[in-house]
């Protein structure tokens, strides 16, 4: 798993195929940050994972699965 951080931060831990991951970015334009906490799986290349999100004092659940290229 690669977390793409233009602007922020990343890590993750993984045992076996389950990971957690934090990601934190500060959005400078509008002035609010994006943080992530998820966990999930991945299998092969296929990918589930859940948490929550901050942005713009918001708190809001995430959900994502697919494939990884």
């Amino acid at each position: 798993m690669v977390l793409d951080c233009l602007d922020g931060f990343g890590t993750y831990l993984s045992v076996g195929n389950i990971f957690t991951a934090v990601y934190w970015s500060n959005n400078y334009y509008l002035g609010y940050g994006l943080g992530m906490i998820l966990t999930g799986f991945a299998v092969d290349s296929y990918i589930v994972a859940g948490g929550l999100a901050y942005y713009g004092h918001v708190i809001s659940t995430v959900v994502m699965s697919g494939y990884i290229l």
